[in-house]
């Protein structure tokens, strides 16, 4: 990915932001977002002096209600991709740069209560199934980058 410039000429920033693969006996579970074609991880951004760690557990709790998760590992991948220009010049950001985080759910997933204003829904899938759910080109790149610690993360945690 190139850097950017905004029209005076500045660098344009990438936002900080986190992603949780929430795993729970077994299972991996995406989100939908309203109005959005394509499901995803959970994610969120980082706010002020909050660490990756604090962001992914806070964005949790605000978009799912969930309460007891443990942080099993982090990616060795970084997820960064370019917004499309009209978003650039919407929020003077080029794009996303993205921790992406393995989460065991230490709680009964009937406790999951969806923020609406955040989410549509949510599902809980097999590993190998969740590719037909990403329909954005950079979700597809980064569950190749990922689909094996997935994998791994899951048979650990059983």
């Amino acid at each position: 990915m190139n850097e950017k410039n905004d029209k005076g000429g500045n660098r344009m920033e990438l936002r900080k932001n986190v992603s949780a693969v929430v795993i729970w006996k077994g299972k991996v579970l995406i989100t939908k977002k309203p109005n959005r074609e394509s499901w995803q991880f959970p994610q969120g951004g980082i706010e002020g002096s909050e660490t990756e760690e604090e962001a992914i557990l806070r964005e949790l709790n605000e978009e799912l209600n969930i309460n007891k998760a443990i942080i099993k590992g982090k990616s060795k991948f970084i997820h960064q991709y370019d917004w499309p220009p009209e978003k650039q010049t919407q929020t003077g950001l080029q794009g996303i740069r993205q921790g992406i985080y393995y989460v065991n759910l230490d709680e009964d997933p009937n406790n999951i209560k969806i923020n609406l204003r955040e989410l549509e829904k949510i599902d809980w899938v097999e590993p190998n199934e969740i590719r037909p759910f990403f329909k954005f080109q950079n979700l597809l790149e980064l569950l190749d980058n990922i689909q094996e610690e997935i994998n791994q993360m899951v048979v650990k945690n059983k």
